[in-house]
């Protein structure tokens, strides 16, 4: 089965330019930049990039494929638009699950360098509220549908859609993002669809001390249409047809091509 692309949006967290030194012994551990850094010549902010909660295209991240996100963000690039044909702005380096009420989360930790080109204003953009949202990129192998554990793309369920189950119950139907195989990269986006995303000024793992700034609403798929990557709205629904698109990254990218949840489902 062909791979399929999701994009996910969250919102930045951020904090002061004071930094633990094991974040710093952690960039130069995991990234290995050809010069190591210092705790004086970078910028660190994080992202709650994902949740466990059904987001506003009807996907849902279980528990066990967080704990594979938290790995596979490490070392990811930071984007801006989801624009591949232009070089990182910054790189992730550090991944955690936070547990927060009955909701967990994926918090990632990115850097970049003050001396880079840009770098001041990436920074007063973050810190000054222009630039608060944020998607995930990745690839995963199977939409788990939630009411019958089938393919979601083959069966006759639509997420949102409430059913009656055969033991009188009644479920609103969605789709579980299984076989997780790669972050493709975080970036900068202008809106994002991940329910009840925040900042914090702080980048220690599930610290208290963080504040809601409330939802998003607007989903949006990046998706590979032609020759150009398209950033299609779908507003509060689905697309209406099949919708193509072609998986990966510009060095993965190969023939295959894939329908992306077109809904409504045609009967039988």
């Amino acid at each position: 089965m062909d791979n399929l692309s999701g994009c996910m949006m969250a919102r930045l967290a951020h904090r002061d330019e004071t930094y633990d030194g094991g974040l710093i012994k952690e960039i130069n551990r995991v990234v290995g930049p050809p010069k190591p850094v210092g705790s004086e010549e970078v910028h660190i902010r994080a992202m709650y990039i994902v949740s466990d909660q059904v987001n506003s295209q009807g996907g849902r991240f279980a528990e066990e494929e967080l704990d594979r996100l938290t790995e596979l963000l490490i070392d990811a690039p930071v984007m801006v638009g989801h624009q591949r044909d232009s070089l990182p702005v910054a790189r992730n380096f550090k991944a955690a699950k936070v547990r927060e009420g009955d909701r967990v989360w994926v918090k990632t930790y990115f850097y970049w360098m003050k001396e880079s080109d840009g770098a001041e204003a990436l920074r007063n953009n973050i810190d000054g509220g222009i630039y608060k949202e944020c998607s995930i990129s990745f690839l995963f192998s199977f939409p788990e549908c939630s009411i019958c554990g089938r393919d979601i793309r083959q069966c006759h369920h639509v997420p949102f859609t409430d059913y009656e189950l055969p033991s009188g119950d009644r479920r609103i139907a969605h789709f579980l993002y299984r076989g997780i195989e790669r972050v493709l990269e975080t970036s900068l986006v202008y809106r994002g669809s991940v329910a009840d995303t925040r900042i914090t000024d702080t980048l220690s793992p599930g610290d208290p001390d963080t504040m809601d700034i409330g939802t998003a609403t607007s989903p949006t798929l990046f998706c590979k249409l032609g020759e150009e990557d398209t950033a299609i709205s779908l507003g509060g629904g689905f697309s209406r047809g099949a919708l193509l698109f072609r998986a990966g990254d510009p060095a993965i990218l190969d023939d295959r091509w894939s329908t992306l949840f077109a809904f409504p489902h045609q009967p039988g």
